[in-house]
């Protein structure tokens, strides 16, 4: 946390304040913010329990501004001209949210770039990465489902593409994501039950999610019979022959 503090305190864009949720049993993150408030516009609140998208949902409820930056506290912001360009690209543009290219990093070294891409598989197979690259306007920003913890990110982007439409991409490598492995990610994997508890989260979200998109469909075609076909081929075991992508550091 005290690292993203360093990099926003250098950040050529300087309207902007700070909103921490923190789910912590100590004081550790609340004395950082203490340490920063000389340099920061920092809202430090705390919220109960261990669900990382009840955290995420808490830090975006006490946004005030017009444009929501997701930041995870174990990711790096790496250019110090990052708020300005995402300020200048929603200026320029009618879009509703924003996503950038990234980097991977053990801390030290920073490798793999990335850039994001939309996929009409994304929700299993994740080709944006982690919500640390998003921005998205507050008036359209969506709440984080929090029955989901392994694919938290792809079902946000699910419903923000279906919703709010394409993202403005952001070519231009602006976050770092840390590969460790306490990550949400790393830590499920070892669990015994790893493959009933990613069918179980495949075929929630699936399901919550198969209207949104016949929604979106049936309005964009007057062809009912392509519609009709597309959804009974959808309609098959959604977990069958799944490709998890994990590129998100959580």
């Amino acid at each position: 946390l005290s690292e993203i503090f360093d990099t926003l305190k250098s950040q050529t864009f300087k309207d902007f304040s700070i909103v921490i949720s923190d789910q912590s049993k100590n004081n550790i993150i609340y004395d950082t913010c203490e340490r920063y408030r000389d340099y920061l516009d920092i809202k430090y609140v705390q919220c109960e329990g261990t669900n990382p998208c009840k955290n995420i949902n808490t830090a975006i409820k006490n946004c005030s501004s017009e444009i929501i930056k997701i930041m995870f506290s174990d990711d790096l912001i790496c250019s110090d001209n990052y708020l300005e360009r995402v300020f200048e690209e929603f200026e320029n543009s009618d879009k509703k949210w924003l996503v950038s290219s990234c980097n991977h990093t053990d801390g030290v070294n920073f490798y793999k770039d990335f850039n994001p891409k939309w996929n009409e598989n994304i929700l299993t197979t994740n080709t944006i990465s982690s919500p640390s690259v998003c921005s998205v306007l507050k008036k359209y920003v969506e709440k984080f489902d929090e029955n989901v913890r392994m694919l938290l990110d792809t079902d946000f982007y699910y419903r923000m593409y279906y919703l709010h439409g394409e993202p403005i991409y952001l070519n231009d490598v602006k976050i770092s994501n840390r590969e460790h492995i306490d990550r949400v990610g790393e830590t499920l994997l070892t669990n015994k039950d790893y493959p009933q508890i990613l069918k179980k989260e495949i075929d929630y979200v699936y399901a919550k999610n198969q209207k949104l998109y016949f929604d979106f469909l049936k309005k964009e075609t007057e062809n009912s019979e392509y519609y009709l076909v597309y959804q009974i081929e959808r309609c098959g075991p959604p977990w069958f022959g799944a490709c998890i992508s994990w590129v998100t550091a959580m």
